[in-house]
């Protein structure tokens, strides 16, 4: 005797199964966000002054992306020299430069400007690559001497709000 073939029907979502899903769903998110926002490992940047410098450094870090072509970011730039002043000791500042603007811009910029704050030139996008997959400008990010970002924000700051947020992890 033949048994009559099972018709295939519309699968069904019981509400359990979407809130299962849900949840599976942000787990795998936030266990993103978690692994992206872990640590950095050590990558060593040549600097405008000739030198080198690494992050994460011996103590707290504050690092900025930042690019010649960014109006936000050469807004902040004067913040972010006037705050590298002021935490000298504390808390080490990197303005780190993105691979492509060129590095005689750059410098020009700077000398024109004063500046003392260390700038890095991230040329290969080592540093980047270390910190975030999509490159946002300006970005900045603090970070402990393990490398572990303690904090992440991406486009621009005023003085109050980054000093705050310095304040915060001293």
């Amino acid at each position: 005797m033949k048994t009559p073939l099972a018709t295939k029907q519309p699968m069904r979502l019981s509400k359990l199964n979407v809130l299962v899903f849900a949840v599976l769903f942000l787990l795998g998110i936030a266990s993103a966000v978690y692994m992206q926002q872990g640590r950095i490992k050590t990558v060593k940047l040549p600097t405008l002054a000739g030198g080198t410098i690494s992050l994460p450094g011996e103590g707290l870090s504050w690092v900025n992306f930042w690019s010649i072509h960014c109006p936000p970011c050469l807004k902040e730039m004067p913040y972010l020299e006037a705050l590298h002043r002021e935490y000298a000791g504390k808390l080490q500042i990197v303005a780190v430069n993105v691979p492509y603007d060129p590095p005689n811009e750059v410098n020009n910029y700077v000398l024109r400007e004063q500046f003392t704050l260390p700038i890095a030139l991230d040329l290969e996008s080592a540093a980047l690559r270390q910190f975030t997959d999509k490159l946002v400008v300006p970005s900045h990010y603090l970070i402990d001497a393990q490398g572990k970002i303690l904090l992440t924000h991406l486009g621009e700051l005023d003085e109050a709000s980054i000093r705050a947020a310095i304040e915060a992890h001293l």
